[in-house]
């Protein structure tokens, strides 16, 4: 079964910093140019001045949402089952 897809709105881009493009500017770019290629994806927004564990929870963000302070991550970093390198087993390992 393939998962329903987030529509993509300039709604969404609100805090990114290239919302400035999606025609808040006196340029005249009326549009972002990663919009129209942006997916809704779960990501999650961690302050770079935390120190982990980071407990907040995951949110649906464009895969392109940058956001001065914050290190995006995909998925869960500390999700140690599936990131966590496998350990030697002891007959590997070199006396």
């Amino acid at each position: 079964m393939k998962a329903k897809q987030i529509k993509m709105t300039k709604a969404r881009c609100a805090g990114c910093e290239d919302n400035f493009y999606n025609g808040n500017n006196s340029l005249g770019v009326k549009e972002c140019w990663l919009f129209k290629t942006a997916n809704i994806i779960e990501r999650k927004r961690v302050p770079i001045w935390q120190r982990p564990p980071w407990p907040h929870p995951s949110e649906m963000l464009p895969n392109c949402y940058r956001e001065k302070g914050y290190a995006i991550m995909n998925g869960d970093p500390l999700d140690y089952e599936t990131q966590r390198p496998k350990q030697p087993k002891e007959s590997e390992i070199q006396k």
